[in-house]
């Protein structure tokens, strides 16, 4: 979902 990849990129720390 592009949504999600956004979500990545909006908060790269939580993805961490």
């Amino acid at each position: 979902q592009v949504w999600k990849k956004i979500a990545w990129y909006s908060v790269p720390a939580d993805n961490t």
